[in-house]
């Protein structure tokens, strides 16, 4: 069985959106969360380890939840299959607050920064990024079954 988060999460795995999610993220933690730029680079490693072991189970879950909650009705009521626009937005969605919340939740707790808004939604919006170069890299190299 396969359904677009489980897609998407093999590819976030790759070189090109881990790469660019450091790099990313590394900007956000030096601009919106002060600190020096060797601390950034450790809390960057560590967050993206966290999200990356952690996202790699929660978000096919997500999806597979998508697929049998909100994705069936979806499916009957328009008439479309699981690789459809809008089950893909939902992964991506799914798979940018899912990488964000896990990522907040190592740097409130395991180093003691506050989450404001900001930077939330910076850390969300730096997600955004690495999740749309695995989206676009699905649609450049489709994966062969």
């Amino acid at each position: 069985m396969v359904w677009p988060a489980l897609i998407l999460s093999d590819r976030m795995r790759s070189m090109a959106p881990i790469l660019a999610g450091l790099f990313f993220e590394f900007l956000v933690l030096r601009y919106f969360f002060p600190m020096p730029w060797k601390k950034a680079v450790i809390i960057d490693l560590v967050i993206n380890a966290a999200s990356g072991i952690v996202g790699a189970l929660l978000i096919p879950l997500a999806g597979i939840i998508w697929e049998f909650f909100p994705g069936l009705i979806l499916y009957k009521v328009l008439n479309m299959g699981t690789f459809n626009p809008l089950t893909w937005a939902a992964t991506c969605i799914m798979a940018v607050f899912i990488s964000t919340g896990i990522e907040t939740l190592v740097i409130r707790f395991g180093f003691k920064f506050e989450i404001t808004k900001r930077r939330f939604w910076s850390l969300a919006l730096a997600n955004l990024g690495s999740t749309a170069i695995a989206w676009i890299s699905l649609q450049i190299h489709p994966p062969r079954f």
